[in-house]
């Protein structure tokens, strides 16, 4: 009999394993799928889990005839999850879980689903938008402003040089005659005249010439300098314009973001001087009172809570720290990812990915296509 007791230890090995694998994601034996909350990838409400990622994962799921139960996880807990996810504590990580290399020393992901980046919330200043509007005003039109200006008195001078001999009213000496014609050529819409002096219109070739290239060159560049600033005062009234512009400029301020996520271990790693919040209104507040210069914060994270306090003065700057892309994290080794990835990429050739980004992020609809 104790020759058979190994084979049987051996035998007995090789079943229960499957045996498990095949339980997990069973009514008996539910995975544990840890949702970080925050819109509009996972939040709950009416004690219903709804977003992006949550629709994701339901689908996935329902490919997979997989039983599981959510265990709802704050932004700030989310080092704390990962944690317990590369424990076995969770079967699965979803929300707006980046996919970094140094997660990945730890635990495995899923393919993507979406493609974020670490954006940057500032607080307009009107001083400095003033400023800017000025600085810009007089080097993007002030060469134009020259060139325009150069052209009238090249005009004037030809006129004064050419028609004085043909005119009693046309002073001969340089300064006299060259301020004749041109108070008289602003302040009257025919060519020279004013109430007592009638003065011929030109005789001159080279006058004549001179007046049809002034007419065009000055129809041109007011035509062009209005354009410009229609269009960066549109630009400028519709972006950040804030003291921080680049990331040199993160380096001479506090800058905040939400303990423990990716914007703040970034933060982080470039230097900043990092202060942590709890949630995203928190930081807010203090950007508001100007305890803080700047706030990192996933981009489609931040626009989306933008949008709910409504605040013209706290707006999302075009400056990206990093991309990331979202994905599903996993426990190293775990069956499920085979699986998750089938279904990942069924969701996207079918377009059922496209359909919930119509829902959830219709402005963003394109950070889906991967």
């Amino acid at each position: 009999m104790r020759y058979y007791l190994p084979i049987f230890v051996v035998l007995s090995l090789c079943l229960t394993a499957p045996l498990k694998a095949v339980g997990e994601g069973t009514t008996d034996s539910p995975l544990k799928v840890a949702v970080i909350l925050a819109e509009p990838f996972a939040a709950k409400k009416n004690n219903e889990y709804i977003g992006l990622a949550v629709d994701i994962w339901r689908q996935i799921a329902l490919d997979n005839r997989w039983k599981y139960e959510f265990i709802s996880k704050k932004e700030d807990e989310f080092e704390q999850t990962l944690n317990g996810l590369d424990k076995g504590e969770y079967d699965v990580l979803i929300g707006p879980t980046a996919h970094t290399a140094y997660r990945a020393q730890h635990v495995d992901f899923s393919d993507a689903f979406y493609l974020d980046s670490v954006g940057v919330v500032v607080k307009v200043s009107l001083v400095h938008s003033l400023i800017r509007i000025l600085e810009t005003f007089f080097y993007s039109v002030g060469i134009l402003l020259g060139i325009l200006i150069l052209f009238f008195l090249t005009h004037i001078h030809l006129i004064w040089f050419y028609e004085r001999k043909n005119s009693d009213y046309i002073p001969n000496s340089y300064r006299k005659g060259v301020s004749f014609v041109l108070w008289h050529h602003l302040s009257k819409r025919n060519y020279i005249s004013s109430d007592n002096t009638d003065i011929n219109l030109p005789t001159s070739t080279s006058v004549r010439l001179s007046l049809i290239v002034w007419i065009v060159i000055a129809y041109a560049i007011t035509t062009l300098i209005s354009g410009i600033v229609v269009s960066f005062m549109t630009v400028s009234l519709s972006s950040a314009d804030s003291t921080v512009q680049t990331l040199d400029d993160l380096h001479t301020t506090v800058v905040g973001s939400i303990t423990n996520t990716d914007p703040y271990i970034v933060g982080k790693n470039l230097g900043f001087k990092m202060k942590g919040y709890s949630s995203f209104s928190k930081g807010m507040q203090s950007l508001d009172n100007n305890e803080i210069g700047a706030f990192l914060m996933d981009t489609s994270l931040a626009n989306f809570e933008l949008q709910k306090i409504l605040h013209n003065r706290l707006v999302l700057s075009p400056l990206v720290i990093k991309y990331e892309l979202y994905a599903f994290g996993l426990p190293k080794g775990s069956p499920l990812k085979n699986k998750i990835n089938e279904s990942m990429q069924k969701l996207h050739i079918e377009g059922g990915i496209l359909d919930l980004c119509k829902m959830y992020l219709p402005q963003n609809i394109k950070n889906c296509r991967l």
